[in-house]
């Protein structure tokens, strides 16, 4: 694998301030892949790098060399993310959607207990 490619992958995370799990968990692409790829000991599929690419708002000519990076701003904070979804649903929807958390937060405490 391109040494410069992982350079690239491991520094976006940290210029961030995130960790891998963070990063997979947002991308969806599996840990251990992300680890091999940010290792260099492991090639990242273009379907991966397109997920890097969109999630930190690199284009993905820079991934592969052949365009400039400009910083873009992190990823939007995941609370102001649910906090601006959360203001276009209707009243009615919210009281759902409060239903919903109270029921996974009580499954929660049942598996803790």
């Amino acid at each position: 694998m391109s040494d410069d490619l992982s350079k690239k992958i491991r520094m976006l995370r940290e210029s961030r301030g995130l960790s891998q799990r963070e990063v997979v968990e947002a991308t969806g692409i599996p840990r251990n892949t992300y680890a091999r790829c940010e290792e260099g000991t492991a090639e990242p599929r273009i379907s991966n790098i397109i997920k890097l690419s969109q999630f930190y708002g690199i284009s993905v000519d820079w991934f592969l060399g052949t365009g400039e990076y400009t910083k873009s701003p992190p990823p939007e904070d995941r609370w102001e993310a649910i906090k601006k979804l959360l203001e276009t649903f209707p009243k009615e929807d919210l009281k759902e959607v409060l239903s919903f958390l109270k029921f996974i937060e009580w499954r929660i405490n049942e598996r803790n207990k």
